[in-house]
């Protein structure tokens, strides 16, 4: 069906676009031959599919061949049969995939219950993060201690606070150290040994000590630190320092209502879960009513096939009667007819006569 395709729906083809035919007898072999691609596809159709449907609204290839054998075959309750198992099939992708909707948002609401106590609990500590750094502080006077010294200067400030980092470093003391506060919160030193490097000389090797990394971490409460600088050394711009040092004491302040609007997010859509979770398949009836339908057309269709057989055509001798031509032109003017016989019947009247091949 597909192979002569290639001749015009190919690279190269000029034509913008292009239209493909089918045709169909009736009364002749036709129907028992779509019938046969029908069952083809339908099997190719399920070997690929793997559970799932490629799209909702398309009709399948195999639906399509199925109609195409019932339009042959002349037979009006067929042509009735091959749209309802058409409709059916379509309805039955709908329902499949409303339920696998439903899947989903189970599973979308499973994980918004697993999220939501601790987006709660970040909002909780971010609110009160962000009492202990209030908003105008960057306009108020500075409030620091490095030790028990204090500075109202911001560049003696961050000149101490340099100095006393690099001492850290020198000590090589790892862990954390608490060096002062800033506005109430605590300046917290982090310091970490790097791993030992292996150095190649020739046949020779080296071990070079790993050194001491430094982080300057801004603690506002218990909950929150922010991360304020890594690798303070004695060039180390101080103004810079500081900079950072407000800079992170008021992104609190963002952070906290980043939360909020997350946290408000994750309860909105909840809530819109809980409204969809539980829906029936709003056209379950309509699919009950053709499948039932279908069902009946099919038994009529059966019962008709077993009750008048499809007659088989005698073979033609060489040795007696008129000649093959002959028998030809003599038939000519009215064409053979075959007994409009169900579906399955035709499948079995195609593979009898080519029994074989």
């Amino acid at each position: 069906v597909e192979q002569p395709l290639g001749r015009i729906i190919r690279q190269g083809n000029q034509n913008k676009d292009v239209g493909v035919y089918y045709f169909s007898t009736r009364g002749s072999y036709d129907a028992t031959m779509w019938q046969m691609v029908t069952r083809k596809a339908k099997f190719i159709e399920d070997a690929l599919a793997g559970g799932t449907m490629r799209s909702l609204e398309d009709i399948s290839e195999a639906s399509l061949y199925e109609m195409a054998a019932a339009l042959a075959s002349g037979d009006e309750r067929a042509i009735r049969l091959a749209g309802l198992n058409a409709e059916v099939n379509n309805l039955e992708n709908l329902r499949s995939a409303h339920f696998s909707s439903q899947r989903g948002l189970a599973q979308e609401k499973d994980q918004l219950q697993r999220l939501l106590p601790g987006q709660n609990t970040r909002v909780e500590y971010l609110t009160a993060a962000a009492d202990q750094s209030p908003s105008h502080i960057r306009y108020a006077p500075l409030d620091a201690k490095i030790g028990t010294t204090s500075y109202r200067d911001k560049k003696e400030f961050g000149e101490a606070l340099r100095n006393r980092l690099v001492a850290l470093r020198t000590e090589g003391k790892e862990g954390r150290t608490t060096i002062g506060q800033f506005y109430g919160m605590g300046l917290v030193v982090a310091q970490t040994k790097l791993g030992d490097t292996l150095v190649a000389h020739g046949d020779q090797h080296e071990t070079i000590p790993g050194g001491l990394v430094n982080q300057l971490q801004l603690r506002i409460t218990d909950k929150i630190s922010y991360e304020v600088a890594t690798g303070i050394t004695e060039s180390s711009d101080v103004q810079g320092l500081v900079t950072r040092l407000y800079n992170r004491a008021q992104s609190v302040h963002s952070d906290l209502a980043e939360a909020q609007q997350q946290l408000e997010n994750m309860n909105k859509e909840l809530k819109k879960i809980n409204s969809r979770l539980g829906a029936p398949f709003e056209l379950e009836q309509e699919l009950h009513e053709k499948t039932a339908a279908a069902a009946q057309l099919r038994r009529e269709l059966e019962e008709e096939g077993r009750s008048h057989p499809p007659a088989m055509p005698t073979p033609a001798t060489s040795n007696s009667g008129p000649s093959a031509m002959a028998a030809l032109e003599e038939e000519q003017p009215q064409a053979r007819k075959l007994p409009d016989v169900g579906l399955k019947k035709l499948v079995g009247e195609l593979v009898s006569r080519v029994k074989g091949i």
